[in-house]
């Protein structure tokens, strides 16, 4: 059986024209469809899993049973949402924005179809029931191109973390999303993965060196050892302010480590 998972965005995202996009783009076992309209905005995704077992039930009823194919997969599903999750998270680090609604996203159910002659004598036989929640597009945000979007599935966790930051009001939350981001792409402790950001940051910024980056690390970890004597809490207006003005800084870093690593 064939089960696509589709969902619509909730805004217009400007798909890049020049994006060398295929029809279908493999993805954590599943094919990735990107629908884009005539105008260059993206109409839908779809994921969709295929080589599924069918499964018939036995329903009974005041006439008797009857046998009816039961549209549930519990295991695909969560396999679906961390397909549609990331390319939530991967259209909002290319736009700043969110544009799919995350919300349906944990609701949406697959709409299933036969793949073999054996599933379709069943199919033709047999009820079934399935749905497809949609969403729908007004307002237009930016541009996005899905080139990289099968390479980029490799740091799915890095992405997941960059949204989150950038989705929570919570300042201390926010500066130890954007920090997972960065442990994402380098090995190494203390000094040496200090230089191991720099050695990246300086095609960047010239003028880079790994002490910059080690007074971020350093205020990460007092954010998350409470025994350090200047551990930063919410209940700290100066410490608070120290984090909130680093922010800056570290989203940049993990901004470019997502579009360029």
């Amino acid at each position: 059986m064939k089960a696509e998972y589709c969902v619509e965005p909730t805004v217009g995202v400007h798909i890049d024209p020049a994006s060398a996009m295929p029809d279908k783009m493999p993805l954590d076992n599943a094919d990735v469809c990107i629908e884009v309209g005539s105008d260059n905005l993206l109409k839908k995704v779809t994921v969709i899993y295929t080589g599924l077992p069918i499964k018939l039930i036995e329903k009974k009823e005041s006439k008797g049973k009857r046998t009816v194919i039961n549209p549930s997969y519990p295991d695909v599903n969560n396999r679906a949402f961390n397909v549609m999750r990331f390319i939530y998270n991967y259209i909002q680090v290319q736009t700043g924005r969110t544009a799919l609604d995350i919300d349906k996203l944990t609701q949406i159910e697959p709409t299933i179809s036969p793949e073999t002659r054996e599933e379709e004598e069943h199919w033709n036989n047999c009820n079934k029931i399935y749905e497809t929640i949609y969403c729908s597009g007004i307002e237009s945000v930016g541009v996005v191109s899905f080139d990289q979007l099968t390479k980029q599935f490799n740091h799915a966790n890095a992405y997941a973390n960059f949204t989150d930051a950038k989705n929570t009001d919570d300042p201390i939350s926010k500066y130890e999303r954007l920090y997972k981001v960065v442990e994402s792409f380098f090995n190494g402790r203390g000094d040496q993965f200090d230089q191991n950001v720099a050695d990246f940051m300086v095609d960047f910024d010239t003028n880079f060196v790994p002490d910059h980056f080690g007074v971020l690390r350093k205020l990460r970890n007092r954010c998350i050892h409470s025994k350090d004597n200047r551990h930063v809490t919410s209940g700290d207006l100066d410490l608070l302010g120290e984090v909130t003005a680093a922010t800056a800084k570290l989203e940049r870093i993990a901004d470019l480590l997502l579009k360029h690593k």
